[in-house]
């Protein structure tokens, strides 16, 4: 049965970690989870569903607004649990969720190599949208001399026209409410993955 939830627990984010370990062994690939997101959770809405099965957390979906008027849902299913319905109720609970929220549209990531997933989609009325890539490393990277004009440092608050000029560039929005230098920090982190 699915569960709701307002917030996440440190043992939740360790079955959430577990069940993503469990599907990226049996699937390869990874998983879309914002992990970052999951971490700093409000608690103030319902933003995860979970599914357990005698203490086991075996389906997991998120639901991530990234201060966005489009909602994105991603989640999975322990490979052991296919195929008895577990991944349309999450989907099927989460955009009951949405359906309570303001938005403009909804946008279910669906890894390119899953068949499942994209015949989920398809049958609620999915079409694609687009596609991301994510690059990898092969091998150490060639040793080049460093260009003075490129550097990396803490975001500021005098840096928030520009990343908004950014967001509005690459993702057509920007956000509304006010912001200071740590919430650009905390809501577009480089990604780093699982914990």
């Amino acid at each position: 049965m699915v569960q709701r939830s307002v917030g996440l627990s440190p043992s939740t984010l360790e079955a959430i970690a577990g069940l993503e370990r469990r599907v990226v062994a049996a699937d390869g690939g990874r998983l879309k989870l914002e992990w970052n997101a999951l971490h700093h959770r409000a608690g103030g809405d319902v933003e995860d569903l979970l599914w357990w099965s005698d203490g086991r957390l075996v389906g997991f979906l998120g639901i991530y607004s990234h201060g966005a008027p489009v909602l994105e849902l991603a989640g999975m299913v322990d490979p052991e649990f296919r195929r008895r319905g577990i991944g349309t109720a999450l989907v099927d609970e989460a955009l009951q969720v949405c359906r309570e929220r303001p938005h403009t549209a909804t946008l279910l990531v669906v890894p390119r190599g899953s068949v499942a997933g994209r015949a989920l989609a398809l049958r609620r009325g999915g079409t694609l949208d687009h596609s991301e890539h994510a690059l990898r490393l092969l091998g150490q990277p060639s040793a080049v001399r460093a260009d003075p004009l490129v550097t990396i440092r803490t975001a500021t608050v005098q840096d928030l026209p520009a990343v908004d000029e950014l967001l509005t560039f690459g993702f057509g929005w920007a956000p509304s409410a006010p912001r200071d230098a740590t919430s650009i920090r905390q809501s577009h982190p480089m990604p780093t993955g699982s914990p």
